[in-house]
């Protein structure tokens, strides 16, 4: 930790914080109703990691040479899980990890920025992926958050929310089967951690919703992204609901028995109920259908993009077109299926969907072509393409094919 930047160079000098204090600023000031009410809003940010430092890694078979200690490069992961020494109670690089999560907080909250959720990583199933990564399974994310990342953010950061999962919706289900499974009415304990009192302590005390994405592993890549995910939407959202229920059974079952002056019988800490004002002690729980869903876990797309290229670099107004299409029902459809919210993976790229440092090029809302920006306040223009003399068979980053090779495909005048 003696190593983390807790001044945010990076982020301070390419503009990152910046542009966030400033949408802060846009959100927070919002507008006014017509009784003269502001309706000004905190900018709900949430940060999400894909790879832990290289040290903290296992290393990659295929990648890394034999006999080394720990992975070379954040790009790809050791499979089933990354995190050198497991994710169990003793796992020093687990702790690490955990707090740099923590640093990150704090780093980012003495720029002004408060943080609204946290996912635990990036694509855990993904294990093939050139760019950067970590893989959990199941167990191993409930480890790293019932042992080091739910009790250290819970301490110091009560209101950022933990969201878990953060992949294909398709998995989903799978997921979040096993993460909700009702440990609470189970005999066995072997799931349930102790914290440094001894007290038992469970997973389910610290996720406060799950993150979705939209791909798809069907075949051809991405032919299919948003499109199979819906119904998992529709049945997680149902799995949320009837685990929300149960949750505030097992409350007013612990109610009853208090009244009855038996001795309490815990073996987890009691639930809470962070995204309402009921907690374990309430009496007279509200169990009507609308109620529960209003305190049921958060759900939320958290990254959705086209992919490969641009529609303006593939040169087919068509091509724009549908998949403007296809993102605006997605997000209708996500929504009404019980999403509380969509992120797009990117808001701007440059025209072929970069830049990516493993060629990943994706679609955005926006796609910033030099040529047709040049009057956009405070915009950072691409390469001066128009006046460099290109060499036979020479490219500029960001630019395979030159504005007048892109603009009579896409039909714009020179």
């Amino acid at each position: 930790m003696k190593k983390f930047d807790t001044a945010l160079s990076h982020d301070l000098e390419n503009g990152i914080i910046d542009m966030i204090q400033r949408a802060q600023a846009i959100v927070e000031q919002g507008g006014m109703y017509a009784g003269g009410t502001s309706y000004g809003e905190r900018l709900k940010i949430v940060a999400t990691p894909w790879s832990p430092p290289p040290w903290m890694k296992k290393p990659i078979p295929g990648v890394d040479k034999n006999n080394v200690s720990h992975a070379s490069r954040m790009d790809g992961t050791a499979t089933p899980e990354c995190l050198k020494d497991g994710t169990g109670p003793e796992s020093k690089y687990a702790l690490s990890w955990a707090n740099y999560f923590h640093s990150f907080l704090n780093a980012y909250k003495s720029h002004g920025i408060d943080i609204w959720a946290v996912t635990v990583q990036n694509a855990p199933v993904n294990v093939d992926a050139q760019w950067e990564g970590c893989a959990f399974s199941p167990s191993s994310e409930e480890e790293f958050i019932m042992h080091h990342l739910g009790p250290i953010l819970r301490e110091s950061y009560p209101d950022v929310n933990i969201l878990v999962y953060d992949a294909n919706r398709e998995h989903a289900v799978e997921w979040m089967n096993y993460l909700w499974r009702d440990r609470n009415l189970d005999e066995k304990e072997e799931n349930l951690g102790s914290d440094g009192d001894g007290d038992r302590i469970n997973a389910l005390d610290f996720m406060d919703g799950v993150a979705m994405q939209w791909y798809s592993d069907a075949k051809p890549s991405h032919m299919l992204d948003g499109a199979l995910g819906t119904p998992n939407m529709h049945r997680v959202a149902e799995m949320a609901y009837f685990y929300q229920k149960r949750k505030e059974e097992n409350m007013k079952k612990e109610e009853k028995e208090r009244e009855k002056g038996l001795e309490e019988q815990e073996t987890t800490k009691s639930y809470n109920l962070r995204h309402s004002s009921i907690d374990s002690t309430t009496t007279g729980i509200m169990d009507d259908n609308d109620s529960i869903m209003e305190r049921m876990p958060i759900l939320l797309d958290t990254e959705a993009t086209h992919c490969s290229s641009t529609g303006y670099a593939i040169g087919d107004i068509d091509v724009s077109w549908y998949r403007a299409e296809r993102n605006g029902h997605a997000i209708l459809a996500q929504l009404a299926a019980g999403s509380n919210g969509w992120i797009e993976y990117n808001m701007v790229l440059d025209p072929i969907g970069g830049p990516n440092h493993v060629e990943n090029f994706c679609d955005a809302p926006i796609v910033a072509v030099p040529h047709r920006a040049q009057s956009a306040v405070e915009f950072q223009l691409m390469p001066d393409f128009e006046h460099y003399q290109l060499k036979e068979g020479e490219v500029i980053m960001g630019e395979y094919e030159t504005k007048f090779t892109l603009g009579s495909k896409m039909g714009y005048p020179p």
